[in-house]
């Protein structure tokens, strides 16, 4: 009776073993992971400057006239995102001095490996004021949005500020610059 006292302590220690092992987060010296992707957090200090592509009535997406569709790319660059092309389309009454974008302002970053960032900001944009220099013409300072994208920005989002301006070129065409400065937090895909 004493051995088989014994060989029941025996297999319960070993049964208790296995079970402990198998819910252990190391297992042959290799950490099991279950967290989900990691990720990190860079701070956007990007400058970007551009020209207006197109001014369209476009009932559908910005209602009727005076709002106007205005459709403009640029190019930029950003010491944690490189160089990049934006395009911009968003909605604005074009008669009045001080418009509202009251319809998001929708951007999209196209990096130089070609992965797009999709960008959201909303606000009001003004004329200058004696502050300014001589050649801007509008400008304005709107929160920023980052929400997702393709290839590297898959999953990403962050939040800052957009301050743009409106200014007359040298050639007399209207052009449009600004910053973006904030943080973006992506997936570790290293």
């Amino acid at each position: 009776m004493k051995n088989v006292k014994r060989l029941l302590f025996v297999i319960a220690g070993i049964s208790l073993l296995i079970a402990c092992t198998e819910h252990y987060p190391y297992w042959d010296n290799t950490l099991l992971d279950d967290t989900g992707p990691i990720m990190r957090t860079m701070p956007i200090k990007a400058s970007f400057s551009g020209n207006y592509m197109e001014f369209v009535e476009n009932i559908n997406h910005c209602g009727a006239s005076p709002m106007m569709q205005v459709l403009a790319e640029g190019s930029g660059k950003d010491v944690n995102l490189g160089d990049f092309t934006i395009y911009w389309d968003y909605c604005c009454d074009l008669e009045k001095c001080c418009f509202n974008t009251s319809r998001n302002i929708a951007a999209t970053l196209v990096a130089a490996t070609g992965d797009k960032l999709f960008i959201l900001s909303w606000g009001t944009v003004c004329l200058r004021d004696e502050n300014d220099p001589s050649d801007i013409v509008k400008k304005w300072d709107a929160p920023l949005l980052l929400r997702g994208g393709t290839g590297r920005y898959d999953g990403a989002y962050g939040e800052g500020t957009y301050i743009g301006y409106i200014y007359n070129h040298k050639d007399g065409e209207p052009k449009f610059g600004g910053t973006f400065n904030g943080t973006l937090t992506m997936i570790n895909k290293d």
